[in-house]
């Protein structure tokens, strides 16, 4: 079982610093090697395209525009359980200004529109960073 949750952190218009943002945060629980079933220590990549349209467009950084799609990839960690019945968990906490610097800037709003989440392994080695992964899972109901 998963989920990925994206929560808005207002900031402080009353402040100099800019304290919005987007929280992210990534689960994923009885996460198992396919061979053995043994628990997946290894990384995982959770993948959600960004739309953003807002106003800090054109020259004078004031118009109306719509970006193109970003993928925005969030790298999940994941540990070995001491219960032998469940497989790893894989979990992560992070920030949209962590991943791209700038993206929630404050005071300024932005309509966002975001595509499936997907969720791909680490590949035989592991690691999230490699180019032999595979998709893992996708957003929606599993019902067996």
């Amino acid at each position: 079982m998963g989920n990925a949750r994206l929560s808005v952190v207002r900031g402080d218009p009353g402040t100099s610093a800019d304290e919005s943002d987007v929280k992210v945060h990534v689960s994923l629980t009885d996460v198992r090697l396919a061979a053995g079933l043994a628990d997946y220590t290894g990384e995982l990549t959770e993948v959600t395209t960004l739309r953003i349209t807002d106003r800090q467009n054109g020259n004078g950084i004031n118009r109306t525009g719509t970006v193109q799609d970003i993928p925005l990839p969030v790298t999940v960690p994941c540990t070995a359980t001491p219960d032998t019945a469940k497989g790893g968990d894989c979990v992560v906490s992070t920030s949209i200004d962590s991943l791209i610097p700038g993206a929630v800037p404050e005071g300024k709003r932005s309509v966002w529109a975001l595509r499936q989440v997907q969720v791909f392994d680490g590949g035989p080695d592991g690691d999230a960073q490699s180019a032999d992964n595979s998709l893992f899972a996708v957003q929606g109901v599993f019902i067996p």
